[in-house]
């Protein structure tokens, strides 16, 4: 049933975000493709009022991208969980777990295709605008680099492990803040709104003050693990002990989202399961 619950919400979705993935890919095609045209044709100041204009509305296209999926994705939650819509949702054969989860991986995946989508646009736009070469070379530095730092492959493969849980737990979480503002906004009938605005400020205070401690206790850390290593054989030990530190402040981030995670997805559950009135 969860997979049917996942599909229908693509089902749902997928026209929007797909029609905003093209739009932003052919704008970047076209952009880089009129810088050529243009280069060396028009009057250089010209030449760059015009890609400074251009600049700077495609880096507001590519912030409007993240921001219009989370909203759209919320939009769809709230919509779905708490309107006239609601009532059918929670009327389906299903526990409201596995509704919730079905929204949260969908969220999810949707975000993580308009993270690929604005990389994929930027790499269309450089290339249209100075030729496949320049990303050839880029990656060739790239690959130099990795090729480098694979001499500590087991270190390096664990901090790209732990790194990729820690963006998926991440844009979880932040999209589970959402789900709980919704929520515990239902808990006051004639507020609900401004109840959801609060409870996510709250949340969002709450959640600085817990990773600001957490950072800063993983500095503290680190500096007196830095100092007590002895002065011989630092450099050579340097990216052994950079990527050891690094795992573990990432591992101790990861724990962290993963636990506020559960708990506010609890929340959530509870306050759906048990607390809501749609009237």
């Amino acid at each position: 049933m969860l997979r049917k619950l996942i599909k229908y919400e693509f089902k749902s979705t997928y026209t929007i975000f797909l029609s905003m993935y093209i739009v932003s890919l052919s704008l970047s095609a076209i952009g880089g493709i009129a810088f050529r045209l243009m280069e060396n044709r028009i009057n250089m100041d010209l030449m760059g009022f015009f890609t400074n204009m251009y600049m700077g509305m495609y880096v507001l296209m590519i912030i409007a991208i993240m921001f219009l999926t989370i909203g759209l994705c919320v939009t769809r939650f709230y919509k779905s969980m708490t309107s006239s819509e609601g009532y059918l949702t929670h009327t389906l054969p299903v526990s409201i777990d596995k509704i919730i989860i079905s929204k949260l991986i969908t969220s999810s995946i949707w975000y993580l295709a308009s993270s690929i989508a604005v990389f994929l646009s930027i790499i269309t736009l450089i290339s249209a605008s100075f030729g496949i070469e320049v990303i050839q070379i880029y990656f060739a530095r790239i690959f130099e680099l990795l090729s480098m730092i694979s001499v500590h492959k087991l270190q390096f493969t664990l901090a790209i492990f732990l790194f990729t849980l820690s963006i998926i737990a991440t844009i979880a979480y932040t999209f589970l803040m959402f789900y709980s503002s919704i929520a515990i906004g239902q808990l006051n009938q004639k507020r609900r709104v401004l109840v959801s605005v609060c409870s996510f400020i709250g949340i969002n205070i709450i959640n600085n003050f817990i990773n600001g401690f957490n950072f800063v206790f993983t500095v503290m850390k680190s500096s007196l693990r830095i100092d007590n290593i002895p002065s011989e054989g630092f450099v050579e030990n340097a990216p052994r002990i950079i990527f050891s530190l690094l795992n573990n402040s990432v591992l101790i981030q990861l724990v962290l989202t993963i636990i506020l995670s559960l708990v506010l997805f609890f929340v959530t559950r509870y306050i759906f399961k048990n607390k809501l009135n749609l009237a």
